[in-house]
């Protein structure tokens, strides 16, 4: 009898133990950093971000398609307006619900910007990283978003700014 209780009490102590460790590793996944998918927009645009002294952070691990850095990003203030070093963030359109990041690399004296952007072919080849192609985009301000490269506008959540 002795024997059954000392085994009960081992499978119980082993499940709470196997529980408690199960949780703990669900709370870990969702605190520590996870990549971004290498290629992405997202991919690069924290990489250069990172070049420039600015480690962005994320209020959670999952859910950070573009388009959701507007809200994902816990170390930025917001914006309109661009500045350089910020991160365009444009929202999703027909044909991808994901929205785009770019990062801001020059302000133009007619008030338009240059972007460096990945994952999405829109202005200039300008180099490589990791094998993903980098482009360099020409991007106009207007009444229904921002122009990339003289292409259609593109809806605008705003500019995130160190």
């Amino acid at each position: 009898m002795k024997r059954r209780k000392l085994f009960g009490l081992a499978v119980g102590v082993s499940l709470g133990i196997a529980a408690a460790v199960w949780q703990s590793r669900a709370t870990l996944r969702n605190l520590l950093p996870r990549p971004l998918p290498k290629g992405e927009c997202t991919w690069y645009v924290a990489g250069r971000a990172a070049e420039s002294g600015w480690s962005i952070h994320f209020d959670t691990n999952t859910d950070r398609h573009a388009r959701a850095w507007w809200e994902k990003i816990t170390n930025a203030r917001k914006s309109q307006t661009p500045v350089v070093g910020a991160v365009v963030v444009l929202d999703a359109w027909l044909g991808n619900p994901y929205g785009h990041v770019g990062y801001v690399e020059k302000i133009n004296p007619d008030g338009s910007f240059e972007i460096t952007h990945a994952n999405f072919a829109k202005g200039k080849e300008v180099g490589q990283r990791e094998n993903v192609t980098i482009y360099r985009a020409s991007c106009k301000l207007t009444a229904d978003g921002v122009s990339l490269a003289d292409g259609p506008a593109l809806p605008l959540r705003g500019f995130l700014i160190k």
